[in-house]
Formats: C-alpha cells, sequence, structure tokens
C-alpha cells in the first residue's frame, strides 16, 4: 500500500515519485505486479487505475474509462430508450 500525497498526485514507488490520477490526492493505492516483466498496476480497491512502466521509465498510463451501467453520463443518457411512449433524446 502507498499512500497519494495530498496536495500533488504522485506515489513513490521503486525509489521514484510516479504521477497518478488526480482524484487520487490524500487516498491509499496498491501496486501490484501484472503479467508483464517491470508492470505495475495501481489499484484502488479492486479498481486498476494505473499503470507503473518501469522498462522504459515512463510515467504512469491510466487505465482506459470502461463505460457501466454505473456511469452517471451513460444513465442520464439512455434511461428513457426501451420504454413505452419515451421520446428519443437528441444527441449533438
Amino acid at each position: 500500500m502507498r499512500k497519494v500525497s495530498a496536495t500533488k498526485a504522485y506515489v513513490s514507488f521503486k525509489g521514484r515519485l510516479w504521477k497518478v490520477p488526480k482524484a487520487f490526492c490524500g487516498e491509499r493505492l496498491a501496486i501490484r505486479p501484472l503479467d508483464r516483466d517491470g508492470h505495475y498496476g495501481a489499484f484502488f480497491g479492486a479498481h486498476h487505475i494505473a499503470t507503473i512502466n518501469l522498462t522504459n521509465k515512463q510515467s504512469v498510463s491510466d487505465v482506459s474509462e470502461q463505460v457501466s451501467a454505473m456511469s452517471p453520463g451513460l444513465n442520464n443518457e439512455h434511461r428513457d430508450e426501451g420504454r413505452e411512449g419515451a421520446v428519443p433524446r437528441r444527441v449533438s
């Protein structure tokens, strides 16, 4: 477990500071090895939020967002689809 700074979005790992998404300032992240050598995942609970690549000394790369049923955007845009009498929304 590593604690992200409350003021800066960095976590210390393997003698370096690694930038993580700002949303995790002040939170604890787990750093776990991934399938490829030199690659580690930063996890918030069970959620893989970033990848640390030690093989080319890159900064942390964010894990791409996955739209889920819990996503507010998905729920707001599509909540009426399929309901009888619902008026389709215009997407601009």
